[in-house]
């Protein structure tokens, strides 16, 4: 945010039984406060130029987004979840990133950090960082002066989160809109901090959507999004940012499509076979096909990540990471608003090394608030039959 206030907030604390007096020196959204542009990027870009990759975790996941901007190379920004102690481990990370890091990093990356009014950093910490973001971060984006010795002692990135220790509700719908609702550019990418996307998405995106834009008289009203298949590859293995080296490891079996053993259908996109043998072109982005979003037959759970804009339906926020179905009601409403779905035929995105397996103890952990999740995603469901309700094949 440009300019950041001190508000004082009163909330009821029902797991305490009393009122609790906050301070937030930024915006309130819901029970959460914002500090929108806490660390900003020191370039710019144009409206219509770029894409901007919007993208969200808890503290210690922020080393990932260092990989991000060197295969984006173009603006990004990152909602960070730092409940009580996770706001000082952040800060230092995010820092220690902008210092050391690569310079792509304190180029293209904004950060905005929020947390739970119920679980505030320490007042002491808070003015710290209304005076950090006022000044030199927000002006010029000058360096700490960190010293190139002190780059050589990283971060604990991996320490347990404050969120973990608690077992609290990761709301990571409300960090998927801060992020997005922030970016600069007309077109967003919506993408989660461990998937890492293929090599020269940008330039050869803004020329297909220059082309589609000749050749299409009502472009600029028609609903659709540009989708961008998933994989995952072992641990071990460097994530691929050319389709060719895909192919190959998808060959090999050493890549997999994304979330292959636990929920094949949410990232399985039609004709894979014949996505993979298509060369796509160094110059412009193509549409490989296009399709729509159905609630019954092979595709049925799918949940495409896809570049699109800010018009496109934004996340429900009561739900959480914990519960599951966090993306599946963005899908459902592009299958009401009976939205195009462009798979992009040269653009992928690849998790962090690691085939995604089930986990009994996190499982354990999620269940409670699994069937939270379920009730909300049905009413929404409900809502929306309501609201379309010609829309007999969603």
């Amino acid at each position: 945010m440009n300019e950041v206030s001190k508000i004082n907030y009163t909330i009821s604390d029902k797991t305490l039984n009393k009122v609790v007096n906050i301070t937030c020196f930024g915006k309130t959204h819901d029970l959460y406060c914002v500090l929108e542009n806490s660390y900003k990027a020191e370039k710019t870009a144009g409206f219509n130029s770029t894409v901007t990759l919007t993208t969200q975790a808890t503290s210690g996941f922020e080393y990932h987004v260092e990989q991000l901007c060197r295969r984006w190379q173009g603006p990004i920004s990152v909602a960070l979840y730092v409940p009580a102690d996770d706001f000082r481990q952040s800060r230092e990370n995010i820092e220690y990133l902008r210092d050391c890091g690569h310079r792509c990093v304190r180029h293209w990356v904004t950060w905005h950090l929020f947390y739970d009014l119920l679980h505030p950093p320490t007042t002491t910490l808070l003015e710290s960082t209304r005076i950090l973001t006022n000044t030199a971060w927000k002006t010029n984006g000058s360096r700490t002066g960190r010293s190139k010795s002190k780059c050589k002692s990283k971060p604990l990135f991996n320490t347990e989160s404050y969120v973990r220790r608690k077992v609290l509700p990761y709301p990571i719908n409300v960090a998927r809109n801060i992020a997005r609702m922030a970016a600069k550019t007309h077109y967003v990418f919506a993408s989660d901090i461990e998937l890492y996307p293929s090599e020269n998405i940008i330039p050869r995106f803004i020329r297909l959507i220059d082309d589609l834009k000749n050749k299409t008289p009502n472009f600029s009203t028609k609903r659709q999004v540009f989708v961008l298949p998933v994989f995952e590859v072992q641990l071990g293995t460097e994530p691929p940012t050319k389709k060719p080296d895909l192919k190959l490891l998808m060959e090999k079996k050493v890549a997999i499509p994304f979330h292959y053993y636990f929920c094949r259908m949410c990232h399985m996109i039609p004709k894979l076979s014949q996505w993979l043998e298509i060369q796509g072109s160094p110059v412009k982005l193509n549409i490989f096909l296009s399709t729509k979003r159905r609630r019954i037959g092979k595709y049925s759970g799918w949940e495409p990540f896809f570049i699109g804009t800010n018009k496109d339906p934004l996340f429900e926020e009561r739900m959480s990471w914990n519960g599951k179905y966090n993306k599946m009601q963005v899908a459902l409403e592009l299958c009401f608003q009976n939205y195009d779905l462009h798979v992009l035929d040269d653009a992928f995105l690849v998790h962090a090394p690691g085939i995604k397996r089930i986990d009994v103890d996190r499982k354990k952990l999620r269940l409670p608030f699994v069937g939270k999740n379920f009730n909300i995603f049905k009413q929404i469901m409900g809502e929306l039959q309501q609201k379309y309700p010609d829309r007999i094949n969603c």
